[in-house]
C-alpha cells in the first residue's frame, strides 16, 4: 500500500463530475510535493485524448511519467461522479515517476482486475475512511491470491 496515502483520499466529497474531483486530488499531490504544478493540465490533456473511465471506475493519469514521487489519489463516491458518458464510483488518480515506470503496467492491470469485480466495487463504494479503504484493498488482494494458489 506504499502508493496510497490518507492525505490523498476523498470519500463522498461534493464532486459531481471529473472537473471537480481531479483538481482536488492534484492539489493534494502538489501540496505533498509528489507532483509539479502542471500535473493537472497534463492529466486533463490525457483525458481529452481518451477517457480513462470504464465501468464504475476511472484511472486517470498523465501522458508523462513526471511525478516526483509515485502515488495514487483515491476518490470514492456512493452517489457517483460523472466522467464523460460514464458514472464512476471510484477514481484512482495515478502519478508515476520514471523510476517506477516498470511497475505501471502490472499495477494498472492489478487495479483493473481488482475493481472489475462487482462485489469488490460494491464494498468499495461503502468505504468512508482511508482505514476502511486500506483494509478493503488488502483483504481483496489476499483473497485473490488465495483463489489463484
Amino acid at each position: 500500500m506504499t502508493f496510497f496515502s490518507s492525505s490523498l483520499f476523498l470519500a463522498n466529497e461534493d464532486t459531481p463530475n471529473r472537473d471537480d474531483v481531479l483538481p482536488l486530488l492534484c492539489k493534494s499531490m502538489e501540496e505533498l510535493e509528489y507532483v509539479n504544478e502542471g500535473f493537472l493540465t497534463s492529466v486533463m490533456i490525457r483525458e481529452t485524448a481518451a477517457s480513462t473511465a470504464f465501468g464504475n471506475i476511472a484511472i486517470p493519469h498523465s501522458m508523462e511519467m513526471e511525478a516526483l514521487k509515485t502515488c495514487i489519489g483515491v476518490a470514492i463516491s456512493q452517489k457517483g461522479i460523472r466522467w464523460d458518458n460514464h458514472i464512476v464510483h471510484v477514481v484512482l488518480l495515478v502519478a508515476l515517476n520514471k523510476i517506477d515506470k516498470q511497475i505501471f503496467h502490472d499495477l494498472y492491470e492489478a487495479l483493473v482486475d481488482l475493481f472489475s469485480k462487482e462485489d469488490v466495487m460494491e464494498r468499495m463504494k461503502e468505504c468512508t475512511t482511508f482505514a476502511q479503504f486500506e483494509h478493503m484493498i488488502c483483504t481483496s488482494i489476499s483473497y485473490q491470491e488465495e483463489e489463484t494458489a
